[in-house]
């Protein structure tokens, strides 16, 4: 069982390394960086990208973006 909790977002902004995450029917921001899977892989996100991000329940301000979602 995983400690970690998924959301979906779409990115409102980018900010060098980090990216501000609009939670999916939530006033709710997260920043939050890419998982080393996406990196290795070089997949790339861009400004208002649906993506995945998990977070931990403890701080639900910061999280790991775990993929790109299909869709604007």
């Amino acid at each position: 069982m995983s400690d970690h909790v998924e959301f979906d977002g779409r990115v409102v902004e980018i900010k060098r390394e980090k990216f501000i995450i609009q939670v999916a029917g939530a006033e709710t921001t997260v920043m939050a960086q890419l998982s080393g899977k996406m990196r290795m892989n070089k997949i790339r996100i861009g400004l208002h990208d649906m993506v995945k991000v998990k977070v931990s329940p403890y701080d639900m301000s910061h999280g790991i973006v775990i993929s790109r979602l299909e869709g604007r």
